[in-house]
């Protein structure tokens, strides 16, 4: 699949890096300058991409199957309206600003001739799309609970400024517990209540953290995240009248992902009993290709594109997280 990719971000730069070296290839990048783009290319060792500073120009120069955009969200709707034009597979990263953000991204794409995508990498799984076909195991649903934990100080990146990216960690890391949930529940309707923290940096005022416990109709959905937390977790659990559905790395997973390399079998386990080291039922995958290759190999094959009523889901929970959590500043990027 012919690749092109708009923005030169961290993120865009580990993914077309790694992506380049598949059979997937980086045919054309753009940003708002050209020797951005130039840059991005060279740094990157994509040999077959060119570098372009207008979108019409590289699409009509490099014919590609998919574009890529991986911009910050205030800065999408300079390129959206165009790429909404082309008739051609597109691929979005998150974050979003808010829900009205993802509906009306959502309706501009829905006139499009094209598919467009959400990049959650773990949605595209062969291990995720076997945890849903079984995740009646777990019975009547009483408690979810979803971390995401991950260092990061680097006070120049995007994330930690509100101007850029105004749900800062929350809507990076604290946005995969959520679209966990409701990828394998659905969407879980309107919140009874809700408790919870936002860590606000004092020095940048942007949101570094924070956990929380919202109460639905049947359940409860606890989660925590931040970039202030000393150790990387990602655990993601459901807790029913028949089992606990347990995953440790339902993000990136810590082996063959683009941060772990190593080439250990991922699992899921189905807890019971008092003795739930053994009376589970365990479930082990060694899958050929990371994440972030397995979800471009299905956009590759796919024709319907990712059911945004998940999205607009996912972004009305995090609204609701950053509308009624309680606000606590912390200093920790000038600790």
């Amino acid at each position: 699949m012919n690749i092109m990719v708009i923005g030169t971000g961290s993120i865009a730069s580990i993914i077309a890096s790694d992506i380049d070296n598949s059979h997937h290839i980086i045919v054309g990048v753009v940003s708002r300058t050209l020797s951005k783009a130039e840059k991005f290319i060279k740094i990157n060792g994509l040999d077959n991409a060119k570098g372009f500073d207008s979108i019409n120009e590289c699409f009509n120069l490099t014919k590609p199957d998919l574009i890529y955009l991986a911009v910050p969200a205030e800065a999408r709707y300079y390129y959206l309206n165009t790429v909404a034009k082309l008739e051609c597979k597109l691929l979005l990263e998150k974050p979003f600003i808010n829900t009205a953000d993802v509906i009306a991204i959502s309706n501009s794409l829905n006139d499009s001739k094209s598919q467009y995508y959400e990049a959650s990498h773990f949605t595209y799984t062969e291990r995720h799309k076997h945890i849903l076909n079984g995740i009646s195991n777990v019975g009547d649903v009483y408690q979810v609970s979803g971390n995401f934990h991950f260092p990061f100080t680097d006070s120049s990146a995007v994330k930690f400024n509100p101007k850029l990216e105004p749900m800062g960690s929350l809507g990076d890391l604290g946005w995969y517990p959520v679209r966990n949930l409701v990828y394998l529940l659905g969407d879980p309707g309107e919140p009874i209540s809700a408790m919870g923290t936002l860590r606000i940096d004092k020095s940048t005022g942007s949101i570094v953290g924070g956990y929380g416990i919202i109460e639905y109709k049947g359940f409860t959905f606890n989660i925590s995240f931040g970039y202030d937390l000393p150790a990387v977790n990602q655990q993601f659990s459901i807790v029913g009248s028949d089992s606990e559905l347990i995953i440790e790395d339902t993000i990136i997973p810590y082996s063959n992902s683009f941060i772990y390399k190593s080439e250990q079998p991922l699992q899921y386990k189905f807890s019971q009993g008092i003795e739930p080291y053994k009376e589970n039922n365990t479930h082990q995958f060694l899958p050929k290709e990371p994440p972030h290759k397995q979800m471009f190999d299905f956009i590759e094959n796919d024709h319907n594109g990712t059911d945004f009523n998940q999205v607009i889901a996912t972004m009305k929970i995090l609204d609701y997280i950053s509308n009624n959590f309680f606000r606590r500043e912390v200093c920790f990027l000038n600790q």
